[in-house]
């Protein structure tokens, strides 16, 4: 949007228009915090460029703009954080109960660097370029926890590791467990079983995106691999070739290198949304795979300014008509062959067909183009994106909720599937509402992701006292135990990010384990109702403790 009504500013001449469109990231920034600035590089140079003002108006119209941007931006954060703490709710994920420590902290250098808000540590595995040594386990929340001591392994829910990791390797197509699970199956328009080909992932090969954190290994070619690549990477051949072609397909005849044409203006915005982007996902250390959604509107206007370029092109000079050919040819060529790649560990036999299309196409554009070129251009635009289209199907087509969206035909069958709301201990919820009496909270927990699902299913307040990763410092320990002594809390459950939990909300647990009463509520507390998908197939702990007793 912001770009869109930049381009009208620019076309009109319209100061107000380009006060809006710098306003606008601003009002992005409150939504998705640092994000919302990667555009603003692109909109510089084409507001600079293609604006056809005097100098002097031309910087006073730009320092108005970013006032606009600067007032959006932190009105709101400051604002917020102007109020007393104690009359505002804790900012979720900041350290310090602030909002622009929040942007500019687990929202801003962390997803660069990796880190992992209230641990100090690392993310080990994120944009690692060595080879997994073994099978390791991951979290798979949604919270953007970063699991300590183990790189994810893009591992699906409610499966177990099936072996080795192969550090970025292209996709065999054989099913890990072939050998021992005979009656897998994977045929035309069904999703392979769980137990079948798409039993593990990797971080840099085989996979496609179905984990929370499955984002490759860190490289310039990060966005073509499979578990990012299956994700948004379906046609960037396309998007890089208009990019060039778009470029040289508008220049004026005759024109200086320094001189840009009005349509190389509009190249130029998209170039410099496109580049930066890329760059910043090509080496970031944290962030999960359905961020690259900022890139699919740059995807389809480099294609579709590439494909106005090629027709321009085509109708020209026999010489620039063979190098339109060429570029079409090179473009269908590569897109084919790198769907062929995500598709194999799906549909090896699509897969197949996919790359004798790509060589076959690619052959048939580079003819002159008189012939037979509507059954050619159909055929060509039916191939790419069949697939694709299948691919971002899937989710809706399994009905499926999650709060790390990804597509994959192994959604197909977990059909109806969420991992939203957490894991529900039916025969604890039962106890704990039995039991609950005056007091304000069902129980206390560590984390959001442990707590949401018993809010869900029972409708009371349960407490996460360590926000959405259970690292936040909500609270300290004397008013954690104010909360005990006046009755408001009974019990507290030791969520799934107890283990990870740190500072304050450390002592707390420690607290609870010397102070509480252990709660056998069943003869087994392995009866667990699910409503929703489990994380990652972990089971979230059941320990209940009883605290009503300590201040008798």
């Amino acid at each position: 949007m912001q770009s869109a009504i930049l381009q009208k500013a620019v076309a009109k001449r319209n100061i107000w228009l380009v006060i809006v469109s710098f306003g606008l990231i601003g009002v992005g920034f409150n939504i998705k915090m640092l994000q919302a600035f990667m555009i603003l590089p692109a909109m510089l140079v084409y507001y600079w460029v293609a604006i056809k003002l005097p100098w002097k108006k031309k910087i006073a119209w730009l320092v108005v703009g970013m006032a606009s941007l600067s007032i959006f931006t932190v009105a709101y954060p400051l604002a917020v954080d102007s109020v007393d703490q104690s009359n505002r709710p804790y900012i979720g994920s900041s350290q310090t109960n602030s909002l622009m420590e929040l942007a500019f902290g687990y929202n801003g250098t962390e997803r660069l660097l990796g880190q992992s808000t209230g641990t100090g540590g690392a993310f080990p595995g994120m944009g690692n370029t060595k080879k997994s040594t073994g099978t390791q386990k991951n979290n798979g929340a949604p919270s953007g926890k970063k699991p300590s001591g183990s790189a994810p392994t893009g591992k699906m829910p409610g499966q177990a590791p099936t072996g080795k990791q192969s550090g970025g390797k292209a996709p065999t197509g054989t099913p890990p467990n072939q050998s021992t699970n005979k009656n897998a199956k994977q045929a035309k328009g069904k999703a392979p079983s769980q137990s079948g080909k798409m039993a593990r992932q990797t971080q840099g090969g085989q996979g496609g995106g179905n984990s929370a954190f499955a984002i490759g290994s860190a490289g310039p070619f990060r966005l073509f691999q499979s578990d990012l690549g299956s994700q948004i990477g379906w046609y960037l051949p396309l998007a890089i070739l208009g990019l060039i072609a778009g470029w040289f397909g508008f220049r004026k005849r005759g024109a200086k290198w320094y001189h840009v044409s009005e349509e190389q203006s509009e190249v130029l915005l998209w170039a410099g949304w496109f580049v930066p982007v890329y760059g910043f996902f090509s080496v970031a250390s944290f962030f999960h795979p359905y961020y690259t959604i900022m890139l699919a509107p740059v995807i389809a206007a480099l294609t579709a300014i590439g494909v106005v370029a090629v027709v321009k092109m085509s109708a020209q000079s026999n010489k620039e008509s063979m190098i339109s050919r060429i570029v079409v040819s090179v473009a269908v060529l590569t897109t084919l062959l790198l769907q062929a790649y995500y598709v194999w560990s799906y549909y090896p036999i699509i897969s197949i067909i996919l790359i004798i299309l790509a060589i076959g196409l690619s052959i048939w554009w580079l003819l002159p183009r008189q012939i037979n070129s509507k059954i050619k251009i159909a055929l060509s635009a039916i191939s790419i994106l069949l697939m694709a289209g299948w691919w971002s199907l899937t989710p809706t087509l399994s009905h499926n909720s999650a709060a790390i969206p990804a597509a994959s035909p192994s959604l197909l069958s977990q059909t109806g599937s969420s991992d939203m709301g957490g894991e529900v201990n039916s025969q604890l919820l039962s106890y704990t509402k039995k039991h609950q009496g005056n007091a304000k909270y069902l129980f206390a927990t560590t984390d959001s992701n442990s707590a949401s699902g018993y809010i869900i299913k029972s409708g009371k307040a349960v407490m996460a006292i360590g926000g959405y990763n259970g690292t936040d410092p909500t609270m300290s320990l004397s008013e954690f135990k104010k909360l005990v002594k006046s009755g408001q809390l009974k019990y507290f459950v030791m969520g799934n990010n107890s283990k990870t939990s740190s500072g304050q909300i450390s002592k707390i647990l420690t607290w609870v384990k010397k102070n509480g009463t252990k709660v056998t509520y069943s003869s087994s507390t392995s009866n667990q109702s699910s409503p929703t998908q489990q994380m990652g197939g972990q089971s979230q702990s059941s320990t209940l403790y009883d605290l009503s007793n300590i201040y008798e």
